[in-house]
């Protein structure tokens, strides 16, 4: 009545409002019909959704670690993550079996299965070549929805990782680095030209570890402020 009222003059009012109160009046009213010619239908579909959403609520995981949150999961990276954890897990099966199996050598100690240093230090497997936790560098901007590939984001990001790759720890009676377990891939053989030397410099920053994707964002952010 009252956009019929103002569509033909007689009153002011706000059209956008009318027309939209009269679009869900005319839906929700279809609705109802629909409703009204098939009853026992809607129960049942209703009541088939609310069973699959409570079983399916059972089993939601709010997740609230952040290193999940950001690794993808089933990829490199989360398969170097649990590297070390599968590896002590499996170590132990084999371990508890053979103890069931060969109990007298277990007690010699003639198949030492862990590597000692002097003290109370760890005990490791030997088939572990790696010892230790796992590095993720996640930077971002210090303002929300700040780009980060700026020239000074790119070299704080740099500056973060020449001090992680000059980290050493203490272990066994030796000193540590992270050379000493990472590989680190020459840089391709060209000529010594300008383009060579901006390849080797991108190269000495490439560490095969678990700083993979810290590396793709150093990288690609170098790329696009070259371009």
């Amino acid at each position: 009545m009252c956009l019929q009222q103002i569509n033909a003059g007689n009153a002011v009012g706000n059209r956008v409002a009318l027309y939209s109160r009269a679009l869900f009046q005319k839906l929700l009213f279809h609705l109802g019909e629909f409703v009204q010619q098939w009853p026992k239908s809607i129960v049942l579909v209703g009541l088939v959704l609310l069973t699959v959403c409570s079983f399916g609520l059972k089993d939601a995981i709010i997740e609230t670690d952040l290193v999940q949150l950001w690794v993808e999961r089933g990829g490199r990276l989360d398969e170097e993550m649990n590297f070390l954890s599968n590896a002590k897990s499996d170590y132990r099966k084999r371990a508890k079996r053979s103890e069931v199996r060969q109990p007298v050598v277990a007690q010699t100690n003639q198949t030492a299965p862990f590597t000692k240093s002097e003290g109370n230090a760890v005990e490791l497997p030997t088939e572990n070549t790696f010892g230790g936790g796992f590095q993720v560098v996640i930077q971002t901007p210090e303002v929300p929805g700040e780009n980060i590939l700026t020239r000074e984001g790119l070299q704080r990001h740099v500056t973060i990782l020449e001090q992680i790759s000059k980290y050493s720890v203490e272990m066994f009676g030796e000193e540590w680095h992270l050379s000493d377990i990472c590989f680190k891939p020459p840089p391709p053989a060209s000529s010594k030209d300008l383009l060579a030397q901006f390849m080797e410099d991108i190269m000495s920053q490439i560490t095969s570890l678990r700083l993979d994707h810290a590396h793709r964002l150093l990288l690609g952010g170098l790329q696009a402020a070259r371009s």
